[in-house]
């Protein structure tokens, strides 16, 4: 796919096939500005969150680890702030904090996603792009297709792992050969 411009936003989600992305998208954009981020909930699974540090030190990917900080004051929006690996909050504290001021996430309340993930990242990189000034690169493979958004092109998302026709015996067999791996039990 040819991208708006030379800025790219790796939405990373501690995966396979996020993190596969991540590391084949320096190869398919050599010449872009690629900044890799991941939120953090404060309820990820903590092997999921040991693989992503791993990765992040062993292929030198740089993550930014971004967490939600949610302003309880009515009228003040959701902000995020940067933490390391060693300080990422595992506890369910920033998920507390939404419920604080949103209540219980449901089908019809559905703020978890936006407050705690797309608002943090979203501020984040504008910070560091300039809104509307990069392309977001996820990681949905090409046998993921029902899940792309009907409003991708408008908010200039794009999925690299679909537009090389990676599907998910291809990511299973890049893992393979790879030091890493997930541990979450069975």
């Amino acid at each position: 796919m040819k991208l708006n411009n030379k800025n790219i936003f790796c939405s990373v989600s501690a995966g396979y096939s996020s993190v596969m992305m991540a590391l084949k998208i320096k190869e398919w954009y050599p010449d872009h500005n690629i900044i890799y981020a991941m939120a953090n909930t404060s309820k990820e699974r903590e092997e999921s969150l040991k693989f992503m540090d791993e990765c992040d030190k062993h292929y030198g990917l740089n993550i930014a680890w971004v967490e939600a900080s949610i302003n309880q004051e009515r009228g003040k929006g959701t902000n995020y702030r940067i933490v390391d690996f060693d300080s990422l909050k595992i506890n369910g504290e920033i998920f507390e904090e939404g419920i604080k001021k949103y209540g219980i996430p449901s089908k019809i309340n559905k703020w978890c996603n936006r407050e705690l993930k797309i608002v943090p990242l979203k501020k984040y990189v504008d910070d560091i792009f300039g809104a509307k000034n990069y392309s977001i690169a996820v990681g949905m493979r090409a046998d993921e297709m029902d899940r792309v958004s009907s409003e991708y092109k408008t908010n200039n998302v794009f999925y690299p792992l679909m537009d090389n026709n990676l599907g998910k015996k291809d990511r299973n067999r890049f893992w393979k050969d790879q030091p890493i791996k997930i541990t979450i039990p069975a």
